[in-house]
């Protein structure tokens, strides 16, 4: 759940949680090769491939020991494939107790704790199991916290990804619960102004906007509360995208998430396109991914299907969303807790069928069973909404403002890397968003590279 980084050299190693830490070592450099670049572009987050040359991202359920041989890894905790021995009312009971018992113990602090709402399934169950706790143990109100972007509420279109939006549901759920709610309304100005922080607390380009609401999120709370539980994982645990689901995106032999490469092969020069070779990149760690499954002996294929894409998304795109969360959290000083990663329930889930997951043919059915009578009738049967963004037009204007002076400055990092005049061409416009991955997403993306490459002097080999 946390990140921990490494750079060996001749006589030791230096290491760290966060990359700015190895990077401050006179030894260690900047330099990213095409493979740590392409890391970046194209989302795929293998576990313990490097971005900056040698230094490297330790495993997940791994350690590391240092000796005159030099640095060496091993594994303690990987997920095993078995036959699940429960029924499907014993499965939705033994999730219950385990969230119950989850949730009382991550409320273990000295400090104020708060819970993060957005008014969707996962988050609305950590929030009712927490209120739950505080008050059997007399510990007061819960405080909870959301957020919204100035402009949605006349502006918001639903899309394929967020269907509606959160703060009627997160209003609901306080109500239901009695928390002591704060809403945080997020400016255009301050989503721009607080990129690059978010940069600063990464060490890497990302989802700029999202993370960007997340810091404005966590700063916030840190004014009143150390220790926040979140809803993070529980769509990569009990399969809640979309991809679970719809049949082209399950059985596509790729990530579902690598759509994103059509909005940046007309954009980047096609020289660096060519060597970085994005799609062939894609389809290596795909098959190494596939190839890492621990598979289960006289699994029906399609069931071995969804284990594979239950297997992609808890080891690629989680630890993504993870790290995000860690950086934006930490760089307040404010401890972002994840029930649904206690590994108890993570290895339970893991076995269960997919079709006790998808109970009823309902997303996360078995979830929803085992909470069912915790939340409101409308939450709990509410559509999987992704993170909110701004979907205020001042929001992607300001974005197109800053790639044109990007574009126009002719010692831009940036340049030598795109086709100008293509990304000029999705500045006005004049480029086809992609159902899933918006013109502001690109636009933003590109700026944090542009960014990233001055600020940290990168040098791409």
């Amino acid at each position: 759940m946390k990140p921990l980084f490494y750079f060996p050299y001749a006589t030791g190693a230096v290491f760290g949680s966060e990359l700015k830490t190895v990077l401050a070592h006179p030894l260690a450099s900047p330099a990213v090769g095409l493979e740590g670049f392409a890391e970046i572009l194209c989302f795929t987050q293998t576990p313990g491939v490097p971005i900056f040359r040698d230094i490297r991202p330790l495993r997940s359920g791994h350690y590391a020991w240092i000796d005159r041989q030099g640095c060496h890894e091993q594994r303690y905790w990987a997920l095993e494939s078995a036959p699940h021995p429960d029924d499907l009312p014993t499965s939705v009971g033994t999730v219950r107790g385990l969230l119950d018992d989850i949730v009382r113990r991550q409320l273990i602090a000295d400090v104020p704790v708060a819970t993060l709402l957005s008014g969707g399934l996962d988050s609305s169950a950590v929030t009712a199991l927490a209120t739950e706790v505080l008050r059997e143990q007399e510990r007061g109100t819960l405080a909870t916290y959301s957020i919204d972007f100035e402009g949605n509420q006349d502006n918001f279109a639903p899309t394929a990804i967020r269907p509606e939006q959160d703060t009627p549901f997160a209003r609901l759920v306080t109500q239901h619960v009695g928390s002591d709610h704060t809403e945080l309304l997020l400016r255009t100005d301050d989503v721009i102004k607080a990129r690059p922080e978010v940069l600063r607390a990464r060490d890497l380009p990302g989802f700029a906007d999202i993370n960007a609401a997340q810091y404005l999120l966590f700063r916030e709370v840190k004014g009143h509360s150390t220790v926040a539980l979140s809803g993070e994982s529980a769509d990569e645990i009990f399969g809640g995208y979309p991809w679970f689901f719809d049949p082209r995106m399950r059985d596509a032999p790729t990530f579902p998430w690598a759509a994103s490469l059509a909005a940046f092969e007309p954009l980047l020069d096609p020289g660096l396109w060519q060597a970085l070779r994005p799609r062939e990149y894609v389809a290596d760690r795909y098959s190494q991914a596939i190839a890492e499954v621990p598979r289960l002996a006289g699994e029906a294929p399609a069931d071995a299907r969804v284990r594979e894409m239950f297997y992609l998304n808890l080891t690629r795109w989680l630890s993504m969303l993870l790290e995000f969360k860690d950086r934006m959290s930490m760089r307040v000083g404010l401890e972002v807790r994840v029930p649904f990663c206690d590994h108890r329930l993570v290895e339970y889930v893991w076995n269960t069928p997919w079709a006790f997951k998808a109970a009823d043919g309902r997303i996360k059915g078995l979830l929803r069973d085992a909470v069912a009578d915790l939340l409101p009738a409308a939450v709990l049967n509410r559509k999987k909404t992704s993170f909110p963004v701004s979907q205020n037009p001042a929001y992607e204007q300001a974005l197109r403002e800053e790639m044109r002076a990007e574009l126009a400055d002719p010692q831009s990092a940036l340049r030598p890397l795109v086709r100008p005049a293509a990304v000029l061409d999705l500045v006005a416009g004049e480029q086809q968003e992609q159902a899933m991955w918006r013109s502001a997403d690109t636009l933003s993306f590109l700026l944090q590279v542009a960014e990233w490459l001055r600020v940290y002097n990168v040098r791409i080999e």
